[in-house]
């Protein structure tokens, strides 16, 4: 049995690119479980200082899958392998 993945999304409001990603990471979630945390960099300086312009940021288990744009075809397949 597979353990659930964590999927990190670093993000920020009046963001256009975050707001797809969020819009695809909801599409997903719906059909694949995993547990989402999402992380506003303007409430996180260590994760603003480290992401700053290069939002959305996804990782899965830690490791960085996306950033800038979200691929829902790309997010299916790493969340079932």
């Amino acid at each position: 049995m597979r353990s659930m993945k964590t999927v990190t999304f670093y993000t920020k409001q009046e963001c256009g690119l975050c707001r797809k990603a969020e819009t695809i990471l909801r599409q997903v979630a719906s059909s694949t479980p995993f547990q989402w945390v999402t992380v506003d960099i303007a409430q996180d300086p260590r994760a603003f200082r480290k992401y700053g312009l290069d939002i959305p940021v996804v990782l899965i288990d830690g490791v960085e899958h996306a950033r800038h744009a979200l691929d829902e075809q790309a997010l299916r397949r790493a969340l079932q392998s």
